[in-house]
């Protein structure tokens, strides 16, 4: 073997072992973290402005869920013809953007608002799927202005009024 190829063999063979050594010595359940694009939620096209005036005020609830972020809703919404009605509402004091989604019990969306803006309200959400049971749960999400940034989610358990 000439000197060339020897020298070949023992750089390739020092690539290998600092490749492997990079591979072992790396500590256990780090991760690489894969990013992809983010497309920020629309806002809902049927959002109201003001506060709405409601037919079942027995159902209608407000949820703090931190310093300048809360939420009114239905804790009973009547679903009708493919639709929820939930008189989502964000309070004119909000400090972030809002967004409900129901799900069943499994996780499974049934339908959802667009982002709301304080002092905003959505009476109705269009459901995606025909709920089977009566038990859901309402998902609050919150984000920050312009930034798309969570603030956090919240969830709570609700029946649904089929009709």
């Amino acid at each position: 073997m000439s000197k060339t190829e020897k020298i070949i063999l023992i750089v390739f063979a020092v690539i290998v072992v600092a490749l492997l050594a990079v591979f072992l010595l790396r500590p256990p359940g780090v991760q690489e973290q894969v990013v992809g694009e983010f497309t920020p939620p629309e806002f809902d096209s049927s959002a109201l402005s003001g506060a709405p005036d409601v037919e079942h005020p027995e159902f209608y609830g407000t949820l703090n869920l931190g310093e300048g972020i809360a939420v009114s809703m239905y804790s009973a919404p009547i679903v009708t013809e493919g639709a929820a009605q939930v008189y989502f509402t964000s309070p004119e004091s909000n400090t972030v953007w809002v967004r409900l989604r129901i799900t069943d019990e499994k996780g499974n969306i049934l339908g959802q608002t667009g982002l709301v803006r304080p002092g905003e309200y959505v009476e109705y959400i269009t459901l995606e799927t025909q709920p089977k049971k009566t038990a859901a749960v309402a998902k609050i999400l919150t984000y920050q202005p312009e930034t798309y940034y969570s603030m956090g989610s919240a969830g709570a358990e609700i029946q649904l009024q089929i009709k």
